[in-house]
């Protein structure tokens, strides 16, 4: 029993990470970040991209903020949601 209490827990706090308002992957050796996050705004809500290197001891910022989505002076296309997939065609 005492098993399946932790099993639930660890499901639990997984699943809030995917929802949470800040996101990163790490490379396996620690060298290479990549993070996304949700800005706070009165508008629509906007995700932002970063990426970080780290060589010698030292971190480069590759991407410092780009910002996902796109907007043009016709059309906005940001808050997108994928309706659906098809197969891949080979």
């Amino acid at each position: 029993m005492h098993k399946y209490i932790v099993l639930g827990v660890c499901f639990l706090f997984s699943q809030s990470t995917l929802f949470s308002q800040k996101n990163r992957i790490i490379s396996p050796n620690g060298n290479i970040e990549v993070s996304w996050e949700a800005l706070q705004s009165q508008g629509p809500q906007k995700w932002i991209l970063k990426s970080s290197h780290l060589m010698e001891g030292k971190t480069t910022e590759v991407f410092p903020k780009i910002e996902l989505g796109l907007i043009r002076s016709d059309q906005s296309f940001i808050n997108l949601k994928l309706l659906g997939t098809s197969a891949q065609k080979k």
